[in-house]
């Protein structure tokens, strides 16, 4: 399953449902500060050019992700970027299950964190803050200005909820935390699961909005 939702705006989320799996798309990107350094092609205006992420179920029931970040620092110079990955979800409405009973939270832990930035290997620092996981791809001794491209790649524990004969996954995959603009966002499920539908949408937490179509606000 592959979709892709363009906004101009700065929050994308998408929401997809693949064979006996159901994906909640999104999570939280926002710049670090820094100091001067050279980079590629200079815009005026800072902005995440395109986010791309491939969702993969591996044998052992886990979510294996891979993100492509192409992130425009525009004039300003930073150490690198921040990537809020959230992790804890209320059991409430339409999630609360035999996995996920009311009153409890759903909690989908992150391990095997590594990042690249335009290829080469970039340190990772994580923290917590409210119900994400904080990652700081950057280092500390190199400042970057300009369009420059960050992998970012993460396992997580977890994500996966019994339906029937199969299993829903919810996903946040881009969320709601950006404080700078998305031009273009696509999500694909890795190959080895047969969707038996697929679903999407973007917007801020609650939107309905379909990927493809422009929001009603």
């Amino acid at each position: 399953m592959s979709t892709t939702a363009r906004t101009g705006g700065n929050r994308a989320s998408a929401v997809g449902r693949v064979g006996a799996l159901a994906l909640a798309l999104g999570a939280a990107l926002v710049p670090a500060a820094g100091a001067a350094a050279a980079g590629r092609a200079v815009t005026a205006v800072e902005h995440v050019a395109r986010f791309q992420a491939t969702l993969e179920v591996t044998a052992d029931g886990a979510l294996s992700v891979t993100e492509r970040i192409d992130y425009d620092f525009g004039p300003a110079t930073r150490h690198g970027i921040f990537r809020f990955v959230p992790d804890r979800y209320p059991c409430t409405g339409a999630a609360v299950g035999p996995s996920c009973p009311a009153g409890h939270d759903r909690v989908t832990p992150l391990d095997s964190v590594a990042a690249t930035v335009d290829g080469a290997a970039t340190p990772v620092q994580r923290q917590r803050q409210g119900d994400a996981t904080v990652l700081r791809l950057g280092d500390a001794g190199r400042t970057l200005t300009g369009t420059h491209t960050y992998v970012l790649r993460y396992r997580v524990r977890g994500a996966l909820n019994p339906d029937g004969d199969g299993a829903v996954l919810a996903w946040n995959v881009t969320g709601s935390g950006w404080t700078v603009a998305m031009t273009e966002v696509d999500v694909a499920l890795a190959p080895g699961v047969a969707p038996r539908a697929t679903a999407c949408t973007w917007g801020p937490p609650g939107s309905t909005t379909s990927c493809g179509e422009q929001p009603p606000y």
